[in-house]
């Protein structure tokens, strides 16, 4: 049996559901004949090297019964949340086809797998000139009744607009092993600002692979959050393309594994033009045997000048048995640019401790003090204070201290 054959005898032919119109099967197809031409992605690669899903039968999950609820809390008529087949606008229509187009132009597996096999496609529009300061709830429910869910985002942001998007991702606890897979494409446009609070309550035992992308116009700017707080194993891509002069992206994260859990997280920062630039900043605490690995990518091509990146990377390990793995990777290949990176490992200091402890504090206290003042730099960072405590409150109450 060929490669090509023993890959298709493991991916089912994709299926057409009868509400959505005829294009979008076209494109299911396409990837499909592009999938069963790539091997699933394995420790040979140097992006997978470190979380192993050898466990992860495809097939079976693309098999089973799927549930996930997805639900856009808003009063402001301005905003839609659609399904392909209620689209109307050609306009919009024509972008969708075009950001699926280049998909198919790309060779990662599971961008591919979440055009081929999606059983949820929605398409988030804001148009030009639109300006909300209050954050938009988007919530993705994982059913308990469900095997895998595969959801298949994009977010389109018009000109000279200011949005705020709380993306939130949560799952029930389930027995059995359970898989979610997602591409959430997000294009800011011309003199844009986007601000996103990616979410993520997976349960315990849910394998996730999640392809976060953001294009940027000339003069947008992002700013992106990316919360972890729960799921036995996952890989998360997190890419920002600065395609044009003036953009900029901040990204901000907090990590919190524990029992067990493996999360590995990978960031791309691309500078594609001049006069960018960017920063990331990730936090993690880890305990109970977990083990965290942050990756982060940055790439400035010869022809890009007058970049400023930087990127930053904080552990706080809380007992011997965990594990943190930082490891920054810069490409840098012009010459006028501003660039620094850096990565720290430390467990709780113990003058701090003792400092805490002298003034009448209990072990315990002082040590919730040092772990909330750690993940505090970054939620004090979110201009809604409503969404910035539920986080710190889950975030201490999963660290447990």
């Amino acid at each position: 049996m060929s490669v090509v054959e023993l890959i298709k005898s493991s991916l089912p032919n994709v299926t057409h559901n009868e509400s959505e119109p005829s294009w979008i099967f076209e494109y299911k197809n396409l990837a499909y004949e592009k999938l069963i031409h790539l091997s699933p992605p394995d420790s040979k690669l140097e992006s997978w090297r470190k979380v192993k899903f050898n466990n992860l039968n495809l097939n079976e999950y693309l098999n089973s019964e799927s549930s996930l609820i997805v639900n856009l809390k808003t009063n402001d008529n301005l905003i839609k949340l659609s399904k392909p087949e209620e689209l109307s606008n050609q306009k919009i229509i024509d972008n969708i086809k075009h950001n699926f187009s280049n998909i198919l132009n790309s060779n990662n597996f599971y961008k591919l797998f979440s055009l081929a096999y999606n059983n949820l496609t929605y398409i988030l529009d804001v148009p030009d000139n639109y300006n909300g300061t209050e954050p938009i709830e988007l919530e993705s429910s994982f059913q308990s009744n469900s095997k895998s869910a595969i959801l298949l985002l994009i977010i389109n942001i018009g000109k000279n607009s200011h949005f705020v998007l709380h993306d939130n991702l949560k799952s029930s606890y389930l027995e059995s092993l359970n898989f979610f897979n997602s591409y959430t494409l997000t294009n800011i446009g011309e003199s844009s600002k986007a601000e996103i609070i990616h979410e993520e309550n997976f349960n315990n035992s849910n394998f996730h692979i999640r392809n976060i992308e953001y294009n940027h116009e000339r003069d947008s700017k992002s700013i992106i959050y990316y919360f972890n707080l729960d799921g036995y194993k996952g890989k998360t891509f997190i890419e920002s393309n600065l395609n044009k002069k003036g953009s900029e992206s901040d990204l901000f994260g907090i990590a919190v594994p524990s029992k067990k859990e493996i999360q590995d997280i990978e960031f791309s920062l691309n500078h594609l033009d001049s006069y960018t630039s960017s920063s990331l900043k990730l936090k993690t605490v880890m305990k109970d045997k977990s083990h965290h690995i942050f990756t982060g990518n940055l790439n400035i091509p010869r022809t890009s000048l007058h970049v400023t990146a930087s990127q930053l990377n904080n552990n706080l390990i809380l007992d011997k048995t965990s594990r943190a793995e930082s490891m920054p990777k810069l490409e840098v290949f012009a010459d006028d640019v501003k660039c620094s990176h850096g990565a720290t490992m430390s467990e709780i200091n113990e003058d701090q401790l003792f400092y805490l402890m002298s003034r009448g504090l209990s072990i315990s206290d002082s040590r919730h003090l040092i772990v909330e003042g750690f993940i505090t730099e970054i939620l004090d960072k979110i201009k809604s204070s409503t969404i910035a405590q539920d986080l710190k409150d889950k975030f201490l109450r999963k660290i447990g201290i």
